[in-house]
């Protein structure tokens, strides 16, 4: 609902003054009248509020209720890149590309915990900046891992409090892109999934350190492969301490906890992707079917590494989400990256399709709660839906900071600027976030006098984002 001043009729003395002289005519009404009329006459005076109910405003005329709002940001922010929720469901972490840094949003509040942008690592002679990338809380919640690449190649793992951003290893290693990041189930273990490129082509390496001292634990190079490039890639540990692994070939192979070196698990088709099922006891590939239309997804028992079984379906989307693993739902996103399918992790059945909102979507994370289900797309915009209605209870939004003057981007503070809206048209965010705000109505733009008049609700959206913090 939209929120406007309190407006009381002008009426509302002489309506209850009216009110007690007719009680005064009444014989009955000596006893209780009196105090009856004049709650009365607050009660007319409460009714005649236009609150949640504006009379006119941008797309509506006098009388009539306002055409839907629609919000969009001035400038892309340069996408999403990953999202994960906390253990207990409380925090939101969100990877950003524009500007390079990590956040973290408390939905008891809708308001930032902290942001840290990505530090310059020196790399040889120079200073490399890292670009935002995966990442994900620690088992026991309290150590955010964030994978980094610079624009030239080399990247990084940076290891961050997850109470305050602080920065705990800066884990050097991959000589080029890292592109995922995982702990093992006691958390005494990150790898990252890279790669490094030949005369020939290119080759995965996995690395892994001990979270404790910040050292480097084994390296493992995979087979090379004539491909420089697979956007595909995806890594995760089963709960032996295992890592299973799709790199740059559509291979699956397995890492067993000590070894040094990978071997292969035989799937019935190329893989496509994989995730690790939330007990982290199963693999599940998607995989390429040799026949046409059809996509099939194969299960391989993680202590064994064999597949136990495989089931096909209709090839209406074309890969899995890289966070299908947490818990209650997984997600299948469509052939054109404009939506994803979301499906039941226990059954399997179809749950419901976000919003095709002609901007691609980039990940996909489930609250371990399972009351939430957030999608970050390429516009750098954060949709929380409720995965019981299917339908966004809000949608948040991160904002650049504003430069410091030096033309050194990295050299700017990490901002927590940021603006979220309702459905309903409601909005709120940090002070001055209407200037990245485009708000319209009936083909009508909204001023930024009339969006704060009209829209702003901070109880709304505060209400909004609590309805998926934990209790």
């Amino acid at each position: 609902m939209l929120k406007r001043r309190r407006k009381f009729s002008r009426n509302w003395a002489a309506d209850s003054a009216a009110t007690m002289a007719m009680a005064k005519r009444n014989r009955f009404s000596s006893a209780w009248i009196w105090p009856a009329a004049l709650i009365a006459g607050l009660l007319a005076a409460s009714c005649s509020s236009t609150r949640d109910r504006p009379t006119s405003g941008p797309g509506g005329a006098v009388g009539e209720t306002p055409a839907p709002v629609q919000y969009a940001l001035s400038e892309s922010v340069g996408g999403i890149r990953a999202l994960e929720f906390s253990r207990d469901g409380r925090w939101l972490a969100v990877s950003e590309r524009n500007p390079n840094q990590n956040r973290v949003v408390d939905l008891s509040s809708g308001e930032q915990a902290w942001a840290a942008r990505l530090e310059k690592r020196l790399r040889g002679d120079y200073w490399a900046t890292g670009l935002a990338g995966d990442l994900e809380y620690s088992p026991d919640g309290s150590i955010l891992a964030v994978e980094a690449i610079d624009g030239s190649g080399p990247g990084f793992v940076f290891l961050l409090d997850a109470a305050n951003g602080a920065l705990i290893h800066a884990l050097d290693g991959p000589t080029d892109f890292a592109t995922s990041v995982r702990f093992n189930s006691n958390g005494t273990r990150v790898a990252a999934l890279s790669y490094e490129f030949l005369e020939s082509g290119a080759r995965s390496v996995i690395w892994e350190w001990d979270v404790a001292t910040g050292d480097v634990f084994r390296q493992i190079p995979l087979p090379p492969s004539e491909a420089d490039w697979a956007e595909s890639q995806a890594m995760d540990y089963a709960a032996d301490g295992s890592l299973y692994v799709l790199g740059l070939s559509p291979q699956v192979y397995r890492i067993m906890p000590g070894a040094k070196k990978a071997v292969e698990v035989r799937t019935q088709s190329p893989a496509v992707t994989l995730c690790v099922s939330s007990d982290r006891n199963a693999i599940i590939v998607q995989t390429e079917s040799p026949n046409e239309g059809v996509q099939a997804v194969e299960y391989v028992d993680a202590k064994t590494g064999r597949v136990v079984r495989d089931e096909t379906a209709p090839n209406l989307f074309e890969s899995l989400s890289a966070r299908q693993r947490n818990l209650s739902f997984f997600a299948i996103r469509s052939a054109d990256k404009l939506k994803y399918q979301v499906f039941h992790a226990d059954t399997r059945v179809p749950a419901f399709e976000t919003r095709d909102a002609k901007d691609a979507v980039q990940c996909f994370a489930v609250s371990p709660l399972g009351n939430c289900i957030a999608v970050g797309r390429e516009s750098g915009v954060v949709e929380l839906y409720d995965p019981k209605t299917g339908q966004v209870v809000v949608t948040y939004a991160p904002l650049p900071s504003m430069s410091d003057g030096t033309g050194d981007e990295a050299e700017t503070p990490a901002t927590t600027d940021w603006c979220a809206w309702l459905p309903s048209g409601a909005y709120s965010g940090s002070p001055g976030c209407e200037k990245w705000m485009i708000a319209t109505a009936g083909g009508k733009k909204i001023s930024e006098s009339e969006l704060k008049d009209l829209y702003r609700d901070d109880d709304a959206v505060r209400e909004a984002f609590r309805k998926f913090a934990p209790n």
